[in-house]
């Protein structure tokens, strides 16, 4: 009875290693361990800090909720470290990166774009919000995008 009881066990255990032997391979095309639509969409979005340095309260939030809102990905907004930046610019952390979409929709001067190559930085540039944000021709369109609940 025990020896039949053996015979079973290491049956069931054969049939089980076989099957994922067999199957391991097809794991490796299996939908469930590729990225999904919407990681796929995440990972080609440009992945953008945002950092207020003008002073002005609540300008990263409203660049931040225009920005998502125009499919960017924004992963962190904050304080610059100083306020003196007339100049709304962008700093570019990743080669190889277009950025030309982000300039046409903030209607930077290409002049602001500062390449900074650095692959430390998780996210692939920085923009930084500059005293001359009302002069730019994207902030009536960044208008629309005011939080209700400041």
């Amino acid at each position: 009875m025990i020896k039949k009881l053996i015979k079973i066990i290491i049956g069931t255990i054969a049939i089980i290693t076989l099957l994922f032997l067999i199957n391991k391979n097809s794991y490796k095309n299996n939908s469930i361990l590729k990225n999904s639509i919407f990681e796929n969409e995440i990972n080609n979005k440009l992945q953008i800090e945002i950092q207020n340095g003008c002073g002005e309260r609540g300008v990263a939030d409203l660049y931040t909720n225009f920005l998502r809102n125009s499919n960017y990905d924004v992963i962190n907004y904050k304080n610059a470290q100083n306020f003196d930046f007339v100049n709304t610019k962008i700093l570019v952390h990743k080669e190889n990166l277009d950025i030309a979409d982000l300039i046409n929709i903030l209607a930077i001067d290409p002049l602001q774009v500062e390449y900074i190559f650095d692959n430390k930085i998780f996210f692939d540039a920085t923009l930084i919000i500059g005293e001359d944000f009302k002069n730019l021709k994207s902030f009536n369109d960044v208008l629309l995008y005011i939080s209700p609940f400041n």
